[in-house]
């Protein structure tokens, strides 16, 4: 039986990637720091350590003076802090019909997400979906991130399950790598924009309001 389901947060519960890389992108242009839109694309999905890490790399390269990852991460928050942005504007449209039904359905629901932890709180805050969230984790929490299966063995122990009890709610390459990685069946929110590979999949979702029916489904083969 599935009694839970695992959510990452950008790309499946909110569409931020596309806003957070026009930031970026408009960021790097500002401080003459050129980046091929080819590589841009890779961020989408990465934690916030190696976020860090490309910063560097892409300052060093740009021959600018140096300074830290950390650093320019908190200068890019501050050039961010100018942009207004509702997460609930970019929240996807079947994510609290979808959480209400396991709800309903006596399942649990986690949130394991690279971003972290102050923005995981406040993206549940602002889009009203904390009220149906048991835990929520940060990769900021592990040494190592996704693709590493760390942040969902550990979410799997806060749940108190199984890996076979639980689906995964994934868009990208390291995401879902993540998930298979800890046992955990994956269902691939379909996203063609950042040259993801969903393959290892489990499951294929166009939109969010079919993980409703593949929990449905997956119960159903196990009753029967």
């Amino acid at each position: 039986m599935i009694r839970a389901v695992i959510f990452d947060m950008d790309g499946v519960l909110i569409d931020s990637e596309p806003v957070y890389a026009g930031w970026l992108e408009s960021f790097l242009r500002k401080h003459h720091v050129e980046v091929p839109n080819s590589e841009l694309r890779r961020v989408a999905g990465i934690s916030s350590q190696d976020f860090k890490k490309k910063l560097q790399s892409w300052w060093t390269s740009g021959r600018k003076p140096f300074l830290s990852g950390e650093d320019i991460d908190k200068m890019f928050e501050k050039y961010c802090d100018g942009f207004r942005l509702s997460f609930k504007e970019i929240m996807d449209t079947h994510a609290e019909e979808v959480m209400a039904w396991l709800k309903e359905a006596d399942c649990k629901v986690a949130v394991a997400s690279s971003s972290p932890m102050d923005d995981i709180k406040k993206v549940l805050a602002d889009t009203g979906l904390c009220r149906y969230v048991d835990v929520k984790v940060s990769g900021e929490m592990f040494a190592n991130s996704k693709p590493d299966p760390q942040i969902y063995q550990y979410t799997l122990k806060q749940l108190g399950l199984e890996a076979g009890e639980c689906l995964a709610v994934e868009d990208s390459t390291y995401g879902i790598q993540a998930a298979i990685r800890a046992g955990i069946k994956v269902i691939a929110k379909k996203d063609d924009r950042f040259g993801f590979d969903q393959s290892q999949a489990d499951y294929q979702a166009d939109h969010l309001g079919q993980v409703i029916e593949i929990v449905r489904m997956a119960n159903e083969c196990v009753l029967s």
